[in-house]
Order: C-alpha cells, then structure tokens, then sequence
C-alpha cells in the first residue's frame, strides 16, 4: 500500500471506535483486503457492513467497491514519483478504454459535488466575494489557469496565485475579511501549496478547496471543500472531471452576477476592434 492511503486510513482510524477497529484491519492487512467483499471485510474486522460503507465514503469513495477500486490501483497501479510511474506503464499497460471508463465513472461523481452545500457557497463566494484568489502549484495549476481565464471574463479582482510570484509572496496582506481563496491540490500534494494555504487559513482567510479526498492535506485548511476523483494510472494524471467541475462552477457564478451581458458586450466590442480573433473565433 502506497504512503498517501495509510496516512488516509490511520488519519480516519483516529475517530470512533469501529474506525480504529477498521483502520487496524486495512493497515495490517492489505494484501487481504484487495480480495474481501464489504461483508468478509465487516466480520473479519468485527464491524457491521454499515460501517464499513461509511468509513470508505469518508475515505472520499463512494462506497466499498469503489475504495476497493482505488486500493488496488494505489497499491498496484500509482507509483509515488514519474520514475516509477514509467516503470508501472511499462509493465502493466493500462489500455486508452480503461483510462477513458474510469474517467467517465469520475464524472459520474460531479452529480452529487454540484448538488451539495459546499459547491453552493463556493460558487456564491466566486460571484459577489470582493477579491478572489486562485491559489494552485505545479500540475494543479494547469487547470487553475483555464478556471482563471473564464473568470476575468465575467468579473473583475481575480488573481491568480503560484509559487515564485510576486502574488505568491503578497496575498497574506490582503484583507481576509473581502478576501476569497480557491485551492486547486491533487496527488501528489505540493508541500508549497499546503504551506502558503495553511498562512492563509491561520490569517482567517476563507478557503474553499477542489481536491480528491477528505484526507487532502487541504481539507482541514478549508470551510468547504469540493471532492473530486482523478484518473492517475496514465503518464499524467487525468484532469478531465476537475477541469469540467470548473467549467460548470463558471456556468453558475456567472447565473449570480448581475449586469453580466452588458460587461461581456463591452468585452466583444473592444476585442473586436483590437481584432483579437480570427473571423469566426470564439471566446
């Protein structure tokens, strides 16, 4: 079992009794468990099956199957640095359909993420919060600077924050009371990122978080957090569902600014007249 999924179990194993009970059986039996079925795994851990469904969902899964899922892919299939990750590809050759059905069983997901309180609050702060700031690093960042770019189109105070910019070493002095924080953070979680949003959270800065599971090292640092599965058993991890969740948060905060039409008009008018497009170019 890979370093981030013991820290999640053990993390989870801290609470109640039943999740220690569980955390014992995951941690001392790995290679078993890749194998049980929830009930096998209940008896043998002396849970009940209810149980067991809840801790994996607060593990980030949808249930045990799909913590199952996840397991043997971490312990088989996601190496912990680029080396080993060309020496698993290597081997086990992943097919394109695999990659593509595990993406389109990610995208499942975002119909219980745009359905919940979290994504509410955080589209709402994105639409009328003073200052925005985008806060992302290394590969995470990618889909922050297409999130970036559609924001600046529909209003105004975004910025967008990575490590070794002047906005990276300045945004603790902005005021936390008109202040909003996006964190975009996946596997494996920049140790700069966590840093820079642990400054923030301890100045009362509030954080909303797009990240993969309740154990991100994100999500003790935010008041909402939005979780997102991502395919990672490719050369690069697959940010397909990420980057839609993104697209359908500018959808709805662009529902909740007002005079939105007039603003992208003067957009279209001054970009035509600076002939920003080729004829027939969108936006």
């Amino acid at each position: 079992m890979q370093e981030p999924w013991r820290d999640y179990i053990t993390k989870q194993g801290k609470g109640t009794r039943v999740n220690q009970l569980l955390a014992r059986y995951l941690l001392e039996h790995e290679d078993e468990v890749l194998f049980l079925t929830a009930q096998e795994l209940a008896e043998r851990a002396g849970v009940s099956q209810g149980s067991v469904s809840r801790f994996c969902c607060a593990l980030g899964c949808t249930g045990y199957s799909d913590f199952q899922k996840k397991l043997q892919q971490e312990h088989v299939a996601a190496p912990s640095n680029a080396v080993e990750r060309l020496q698993y590809l290597q081997q086990a050759q992943p097919s394109d359909i695999e990659i593509i059905e595990s993406e389109k069983q990610g995208m499942d997901q975002l119909y219980d993420v745009v359905a919940g309180e979290a994504y509410r609050a955080t589209v709402q702060a994105l639409a009328t919060a003073p200052r925005i700031y985008l806060v992302s690093a290394r590969l995470s960042s990618t889909v922050m600077r297409y999130f970036h770019y559609g924001l600046c189109k529909l209003r105004d105070g975004v910025v967008l924050v990575e490590p070794d910019t002047v906005q990276w070493q300045t945004v603790c002095c902005a005021d936390p009371a008109s202040a909003f924080v996006l964190a975009v953070s996946f596997p494996r979680y920049s140790s700069q990122l966590v840093q820079e949003l642990r400054q923030l959270h301890q100045a009362g800065f509030t954080i909303s978080s797009v990240t993969d599971s309740p154990l991100s090292p994100v999500s003790d640092l935010s008041r909402h957090c939005l979780y997102v599965p991502i395919t990672r058993h490719s050369i690069f991890d697959v940010y397909s569902t990420p980057l839609l969740l993104l697209n359908l948060m500018l959808k709805d905060a662009a529902a909740c600014i007002p005079n939105l039409e007039q603003r992208m008009a003067r957009l279209e008018k001054v970009e035509a007249e600076q002939h920003v497009y080729e004829e027939g170019g969108r936006l």
